[in-house]
């Protein structure tokens, strides 16, 4: 079986031409358990060549090759149950670049006898980032996120999203989560279908079109956090076809509706080789995204379907000792919620923070959802201090208004009837709940100028022309300062809230926020989209000047009651600063 030849210039290359001379280069597959296995390439004229089985379970064959770019893949005699004894064509499981035409075809490159991903040399290597408590992230897919509006129809790539970074500096963000890049087998996909893991997907760039953004993104202290899928794969990825049962399960133990194709078998030891295999596979992965690209953490995937904290923490304690000289943060999707996912025992620094979103869409949407009451002040003091839910700090969680698992706050709304000014005026409490509430807070891509599309990936582009509406730009303004108040004051960084007043028939919520210096920072809630009118409130924490942040004006507090107005779904925010010391 030859595999079809591939065009000339099928894929980009971003290297020198073939020089003169050659090198011995070694091609290995891990298939300890199979009887026979091929490599066949351009190099050859795709011909196979036998290889042989090393005591480690590798495959392995020197080729004398020159400097140049080279595509080959492996003929394996499978031993996967559903094919066990016949012969496979597959690609190197662990393919550092795919051809885009043909995911059977991996692609190597020799330079200067070496075998090498890219020849890019990084320039902001040493910029200072910041630390895991300041994060404020944003989600984006790549595809979704870079193309500009002039071009409607064309998925955005890694020089898209370099484009577009000073747009985020404007607004404030220090971290981007990127939804899964690794390759996937359709050049349109939410990316959670992994067919190589170390692979960069193709339809986003090269692998140096992917150092160029991190680096980018660290020139203007933006951290670059991954969102990997360790639970499952694709269903035709090599390791399913060379020996399905070494990897993962023979039968998917999850539950049927979250079956999303072969799972990981952490718990399977291979006795004779000493090693958990798929415990080495996905840790080599996590390892080669920190040492190739220098990504500054992990979101992962489905950590209760993948419910093995001891491969967890194996993967947090080495990337954590790679990563001693800078600032590295492993972030969990867990569900149900488990706040024993993170903390001093958990294998997760943080963890997406589900019961936020729900309360924070229950309250704008004056309805129950995903289970939470509307207007609740119980249950919303509980998810703006997480230590209430069981979680052991207040930056173990990520919040969040809404993510690419949940409908945009603007359809939402829409759906129920709430359009135009009102829904932006809900919008804006969003906002200025996600952003004083303790915890590390992430913006999904769009989420700050208003954006609407519905959860589909026919509609996953976002709309940029929207800036050019008022409202729309005046949303952005509100989320773009209040980032900057949070980046500015040392209170909304620190991990506590002290609820000293509410009022259960009007819905108001009050909490104060302390900097390590004395200084405080108050915010009055109006839960209801209706007038709170006039209102005291007492047991305020220091008489004297304070200034409203959100309207720039200040306010005199006497006898320790503060006196003021709210309006629909208005938050306000005051600011105090000790007075300064004397003598």
């Amino acid at each position: 079986m030859t595999p079809s030849q591939p065009q000339a210039a099928t894929f980009k290359t971003e290297y020198l031409p073939r020089s003169a001379g050659t090198r011995s280069i070694e091609v290995s597959l891990l298939a300890p358990r199979n009887e026979l296995v091929q490599v066949l390439g351009s190099f050859n004229n795709w011909q196979p060549r036998e290889m042989s089985q090393s005591p480690d379970g590798n495959w392995r064959l020197q080729l004398e090759l020159a400097d140049g770019d080279y595509e080959y893949c492996f003929r394996v005699k499978s031993n996967s149950w559903f094919m066990r004894e016949q012969w496979v064509q597959i690609s190197d499981p662990r393919a550092t670049r795919i051809n885009p035409f043909s995911n059977e075809v991996a692609v190597l490159t020799v330079r200067n006898g070496h075998r090498v991903i890219s020849e890019y040399e990084w320039l902001y290597d040493r910029a200072a980032l910041p630390p895991d408590e300041e994060l404020i992230i944003y989600e984006l897919h790549v595809g979704g996120f870079g193309a500009s509006e002039a071009e409607s129809k064309r998925l955005g790539k890694f020089p898209d999203v370099i484009s577009k970074l000073d747009y985020l500096c404007e607004l404030g963000v220090n971290a981007i989560e990127l939804m899964p890049i690794h390759e996937f087998p359709t050049d349109y996909s939410w990316g959670y279908n992994p067919r190589f893991h170390f692979a960069v997907e193709s339809a986003y760039g090269t692998p140096a079109d992917f150092k160029k953004l991190v680096d980018e993104c660290h020139a203007r202290g933006i951290r670059v956090i991954l969102d990997v899928v360790f639970n499952h794969c694709d269903a035709e990825h090599p390791l399913a076809k060379i020996d399905h049962d070494y990897w993962f399960h023979h039968d998917n133990p999850d539950p049927e509706g979250v079956r999303f194709g072969p799972k990981f078998n952490y718990d399977y030891y291979d006795e004779a080789r000493g090693v958990f295999p798929a415990r080495e596979f996905s840790g080599d992965c996590a390892r080669f995204w920190v040492e190739e690209y220098h990504v500054d953490g992990f979101r992962f995937d489905a950590t209760a379907l993948i419910n093995n904290f001891d491969f967890l923490k194996g993967v947090r304690d080495d990337l954590k000792a790679k990563c001693a000289d800078k600032p590295f943060i492993l972030i969990a999707e867990h569900l149900p919620e488990d706040p024993r996912i993170t903390g001093l025992d958990g294998p997760m620094d943080a963890a997406w923070h589900f019961t936020f979103h729900d309360q924070l869409k229950a309250n704008l949407l004056g309805r129950e959802f995903g289970g939470r009451k509307p207007h609740d002040l119980d249950g919303t003091m509980a998810v703006i201090d997480a230590r209430r839910e069981g979680f052991g700090g207040i930056n173990n969680v990520v919040n969040f208004a809404t993510s690419h698992d949940h409908e945009y706050e603007m359809m939402r709304l829409g759906a129920v009837g709430i359009f135009d000014e009102p829904a932006f005026r809900r919008a804006k409490h969003a906002a200025a709940m996600l952003l004083t509430s303790p915890g590390l807070p992430m913006l999904r891509m769009g989420e700050e100028f208003g954006e609407y599309a519905p959860k589909s990936l026919d509609e996953i582009k976002l709309h940029w022309e929207l800036l050019h509406k008022h409202p729309n730009q005046d949303l952005f303004r509100h989320y773009s300062a209040l980032i900057g108040l949070r980046k500015a004051n040392g209170a909304l960084r620190r991990g506590n809230a002290e609820f000293f007043f509410s009022d259960a028939e009007r819905k108001l919520l009050v909490f104060a926020r302390r900097d390590e210096n004395g200084g405080l920072l108050v915010v009055v809630a109006n839960l209801l989209d209706e007038e709170a009118g006039d209102f005291a409130i007492p047991n305020w924490p220091a008489d004297g000047k304070w200034h409203e942040w959100m309207r720039d004006y200040e306010v005199e507090v006497q006898g320790g009651v503060l006196h003021d107005r709210l309006a629909k779904s208005e938050w306000k925010i005051f600011v105090h600063e000790p007075a300064a010391q004397t003598g």
